[in-house]
């Protein structure tokens, strides 16, 4: 089978002190027993759907999914957010002004702390509460939104 897109090329390695290409596949490897650190396999089945779907580069891999982002926006109102927050010249002035704050703050994994637990990321603390009460599909689903304002 030829591998087509980003992964172009990769039949042509050849790995033989690898177990399966000699027919004796280990069925448990590595410390975890060949099980998955928690949320690796929700990012390895990100990459691997980014591939089969022709993403040819990490910025295309970034942009955050539609259909996220609006239930983003959807929770966003839910939670009361626009009382402290600004977008686009709706909401309260408390909080920092959202309107291009995925420009400003690219990176996930930051944001999914700061929803979390803001005083571990804002020097000095933060008037914001920390939404730990919110599952992490719901927060993640706030962080896409987020990434969308640009």
């Amino acid at each position: 089978m030829a591998i087509l897109g980003p992964c172009r090329g990769l039949e042509r390695l050849q790995r033989p002190d690898h177990p399966s290409d000699r027919g004796t596949a280990e069925p448990r490897v590595g410390a975890s027993g060949g099980r998955l650190p928690a949320g690796a396999a929700a990012l390895l089945l990100a990459a691997l759907l980014a591939l089969a779907a022709g993403v040819t580069s990490a910025a295309q891999a970034a942009q955050p999914n539609a259909a996220l982002a609006q239930e983003g926006a959807r929770i966003y109102q839910q939670e009361g957010c626009p009382i402290c927050h600004q977008i686009n010249g709706n909401g309260g002035t408390i909080g920092p002004d959202l309107t291009q704050v995925g420009a400003r703050r690219s990176d996930p994994a930051w944001l999914l702390r700061l929803l979390s637990d803001p005083n571990s990321v804002v020097p000095g603390g933060s008037a914001m509460p920390p939404f730990k009460h919110l599952p992490e599909p719901t927060l993640r689903a706030l962080v896409a939104y987020m990434l969308s304002l640009k």
